[in-house]
């Protein structure tokens, strides 16, 4: 993890944990936006079926809405982790340009419900892992084509699991840069 910019608060000296959890973040990415590709030369397979032949895929848009799901939760950990997370910061950064040990405070009690909140996403969707396993849930027509919904399940907890730990790692690296 060499080299990753300073804005986020790293260095080399950062302990292993840290580590890891970038490059378990950078590597769903990766897959994230591999899918991603995927799923584009899926749709224009599909759009160019239909249009040239009236003969569209099977259960493309079932497909689609279940993959878009799964891509969000692969690539979260490392936009956190990249600060490219969509937030407003103006209030913030005027908060810390006027009052810096309020400002420092104020960022650890927000990375801290970040944390409590995909932490909260991964436990609520463990029942629903559980009972689309079991049960075999999947979307599609019978007969046609069918996807299982769980593991989209798994990818939601380990995603929200993995952004929870990213926001405690940004806790330990305020408590520590203060």
């Amino acid at each position: 993890m060499a080299g990753l910019p300073d804005r986020i608060g790293m260095t080399e000296r950062d302990p292993l944990v840290d580590r890891a959890v970038g490059a378990i973040s950078a590597a769903l990415a990766a897959l994230g936006a591999l899918w991603t590709l995927a799923l584009l030369a899926l749709i224009n397979l599909d759009v160019f079926l239909r249009w040239g032949f009236s003969s569209p895929l099977p259960a493309v848009p079932e497909f689609v809405a279940l993959a878009i799901t799964g891509i969000v939760f692969l690539q979260l950990a490392n936009a956190l982790r990249a600060g490219k997370f969509i937030k407003s910061d103006a209030l913030s950064k005027a908060i810390i340009a006027k009052y810096p040990a309020f400002g420092r405070w104020s960022s650890v009690a927000f990375n801290l419900l970040g944390a409590a909140l995909f932490g909260c996403i991964a436990w609520a969707t463990i029942p629903l892992l559980a009972k689309a396993w079991t049960r075999g849930t999947f979307v599609g027509a019978v007969g046609d084509v069918t996807f299982p919904v769980w593991p989209i399940n798994l990818l939601v907890i380990c995603g929200s699991t993995l952004v929870a730990a990213e926001y405690l790692l940004h806790v330990f690296r305020s408590v520590r840069s203060s």
